[in-house]
């Protein structure tokens, strides 16, 4: 674990994910590349251990959370159009 001990790790990567606030756009077209991947799948993930599975999910999740929120039909973005047709 890169020098430092198994909590101090736990405890910093906890850390980063309640303060994660969202991709930017470089990220998510980085992630687009690796989702696309055909060997991201939660089969191939899971043969290569429950760790690697857990973080799989973890990313597939963040990039659909991107996704949606970037949609036109979201809804921040359902009210950004309405707003603006008014204005």
């Amino acid at each position: 674990m890169l020098g430092i001990g198994k909590d101090a790790y736990k405890d910093n990567t906890v850390k980063a994910m309640k303060n994660f606030k969202g991709l930017t756009e470089i990220q998510y077209a980085t992630l687009t590349t690796l989702v696309s991947h055909p060997n991201f799948t939660a089969d191939f993930m899971r043969s290569k251990g429950s760790a690697l599975l857990s973080f799989t999910n973890w990313i597939i999740a963040v990039y659909e959370s991107h996704k949606a929120k970037e949609s036109p039909s979201s809804p921040k973005n359902q009210i950004n159009k309405t707003l603006s047709s008014q204005i």
